[in-house]
């Protein structure tokens, strides 16, 4: 019997296995290599896994690396743990890695997006954490599930336009930068269709500020006062006059002093000018992203925070009003036009299936916390970090040959590296706020340019609990938004146990007192399939009652010292005083002192014993008269049952 409970158990183990998407190697030692066995990862243990959302896995892993490259192509020593010190790094060796990764396939309501700050006019940098919270605030309806750090960008804000990411950025299906870095520009485009071919990687080719091949003309684009897209059209040119039928774009540029160089406007056509816009984001002299409110007609030099729209096309002029919103940016073509999202690494791991070649430069070859995006063969998009330069740790982290063994491991037949060191950030959700999970290697979190994330669209539930006891809690459950989605039944998961909401109210029992329990909705659609959201609260239960244990006095001179003892595991009294007769005082650590204290007719005294409880969420007194203690003690009333401010008074005999 015990043999089958435990075949049992392990089928249903693998069964969860395969389903979370992580792939179970039988080779021996569970070793996977690459470049020919110059790489080679281990697995050791996950310490800990989590269903995220019902379309987003984490898991932490640890494990090691080995590298048979233990010299720089200059034939010097290497250190283990590269900048991090470590020691001589030994061939062949293994050294240890923390490793967390983050596993989803594109629904209808979850993808992955690329996420930058940018205020009107310039570009700011925020940790990944702040990056996902002003998504949401940008995106009302959408949550982050968790996600990483991701380009690489001008940490110092020595670009005429301070702390750009260093490539292009396509966010919500918008260019808000089309130039790149010939050096740090690895293209990585997000199509969300939950498809094999879901990721469109290649490199980024320009040369002296030209762009890329894929990079096409600017458009104009008009919304409607709803902000529903009217019209789109070629904009023929930027910064100079429209010729018949055209249209031009106007925008000023900043200087080598990170100053705007203001713009004039050639008045040749019919002018609109956006003041104050919400976006205008002059990345280059060629490079613009614009959006905001018609606001003048009337032509004038251009600075900071405006941009403007000359017109000889009677179409566009027809359309364009003061009043009126407008975009204007950059579009990619080819493969990228199917792009919804794009972020920017350096370099390929694996592509198409395929091992990168070794690359000679110190990036690659030394050991190094990463930040890496890849895609499994169905499409599952994989986000994993791998911490390093705390041997101290055990995380020593690595290099490009180790990188590629570890991808592979976790089935990716692509992989792409992103801004790593001391920038690799993955932070998940857990309830209502964001955790960062790895082990940032400059022991606290860095701003980065940008991010990508999970994130979801489910729909939206309030919870307040009802009642609270000791033992067991009832939460009243409704649908704020459904978002269009045809939710039959609401489900909520508490301790481990998954109850249906009836009548709007879901209660749990056998519940332990004073403790705060985490709880997260579930919906079906019918189909008898439960699907997890990220949304849940928070509850506590009750504290058990603080009761008087013994109570006992000694006579010092005029001084009486009370000994009141409480039997309080929840530390529910919150104050307690000792009245003898006119006197009272404090208990402080279970003493109250009262000087003078008056005796009765018969020589004893006559106490009284009052103290507070708080037992979350409800609070009370309770009142004791003792004469000549120790006497029997008191059989108090459960406040966790009765919900009300009680006060006992009572003489024990």
């Amino acid at each position: 019997m015990r043999r089958q409970r435990f075949l049992i158990f392990l089928l249903i183990f693998l069964v969860g296995l395969v389903f979370s998407g992580i792939t179970i190697h039988a080779s021996d030692d569970n070793i996977v290599t690459s470049h020919n066995g110059s790489g080679k990862y281990q697995y050791l243990e996950t310490v800990e896994s989590l269903q995220l959302h019902e379309y987003v896995y984490y898991q932490k892993d640890l494990g090691q690396t080995s590298t048979s490259l233990d010299k720089t192509p200059d034939g010097d020593d290497k250190n283990a743990a590269g900048k991090g010190g470590g020691g001589l790094l030994i061939k062949d060796k293994f050294y240890g890695q923390q490793i967390n990764v983050l596993m989803g396939k594109a629904t209808s309501n979850m993808k992955v997006v690329s996420w930058g700050y940018t205020t009107s006019s310039r570009y700011e940098l925020r940790d990944v954490i702040n990056l996902a919270k002003d998504y949401e605030r940008n995106h009302p309806g959408w949550k982050v599930i968790g996600g990483i750090n991701a380009d690489f960008f001008d940490m110092q804000g020595t670009g005429k336009l301070p702390y750009q990411p260093l490539g292009p950025m396509i966010s919500d299906g918008e260019v808000t930068r089309a130039g790149g870095s010939n050096n740090y520009s690895l293209m990585v485009g997000f199509k969300n269709k939950g498809q094999p071919d879901d990721l469109v990687v290649k490199k980024y080719i320009h040369t002296n500020g030209t762009l890329d091949e894929y990079v096409g003309g600017f458009i104009l684009t008009i919304y409607d006062e709803n902000g529903n897209e009217i019209k789109t059209f070629t904009v023929d040119n930027y910064n100079k006059a429209a010729g018949e039928n055209q249209i031009s774009i106007y925008y000023a540029n900043w200087s080598s002093e990170q100053k705007i160089v203001p713009q004039a406007i050639n008045s040749s056509g019919n002018v609109f000018v956006v003041e104050n816009a919400e976006k205008a984001l002059a990345n280059s002299s060629n490079d613009f992203y614009g959006r905001g409110v018609i606001t003048s007609t009337e032509p004038k030099e251009l600075g900071e925070k405006e941009f403007a729209i000359v017109s000889r096309n009677p179409e566009a002029t027809e359309l364009l009003k003061v009043g009126t919103k407008v975009r204007v940016m950059r579009t990619f073509t080819g493969p990228y036009s199917e792009v919804e999202e794009l972020a920017v690494g350096h370099g390929y791991l694996i592509h198409d299936g395929v091992e990168s070649q070794l690359l000679n430069e110190s990036y690659y070859y030394t050991r190094a916390p990463r930040s890496i995006v890849g895609i499994k063969a169905d499409g599952t998009i994989v986000m994993l970090t791998i911490d390093g330069r705390q041997p101290d740790k055990n995380m020593f982290g690595a290099t490009q040959e180790e990188m590629v063994a570890i991808m592979k491991y976790y089935g990716c037949v692509g992989a792409y590296n992103l801004d790593g060191g001391g920038s690799t950030t993955m932070i998940i959700r857990r309830g209502n706020s964001f955790e960062v999970v790895n082990s940032p290697s400059d022991n606290s979190v860095r701003r980065v340019a940008n991010a990508i994330f999970f994130v979801v669209y489910e729909p939206e539930f309030t919870s307040n609990p009802i009642e609270i006891n000791r033992n067991s809690v009832s939460i009243k459950v409704d649908i704020l938004d459904a978002k269009g989605v045809d939710v039959k039944n609401l489900y909520v998961e508490l301790n481990g146990e998954i109850n249906k909401v009836e009548n709007g109210i879901v209660s749990f029992d056998n519940l332990m007192p004073n403790t705060q329990y985490l709880y997260t909705f579930y919906y079906d659609t019918g189909d008898g399939n439960l699907i997890k959201t990220i949304s849940g609260g928070s509850v506590k239960t009750a504290k058990r009652t603080g009761q008087v244990k013994n109570i006992s006095y000694e006579e010092k001179g005029s001084e009486l010292i009370v000994t009141v003892e409480f039997d309080d595991p929840d530390n529910s009294i919150t104050r307690a005083r000792v009245f003898v007769g006119d006197k009272v005082a404090y208990v402080n650590s279970n003493i109250a002192i009262i000087r003078n204290a008056q005796k009765q007719t018969d020589g004893s005294y006559h106490f009284t014993i009052v103290y507070r409880v708080d037992l979350q969420n409800l609070k009370g007194y309770f009142e004791i008269t003792l004469k000549n203690p120790p006497l029997k003690l008191h059989n108090y009333v459960d406040f966790a049952k009765s919900k009300q401010t009680i006060i006992i008074n009572e003489i024990l005999k």
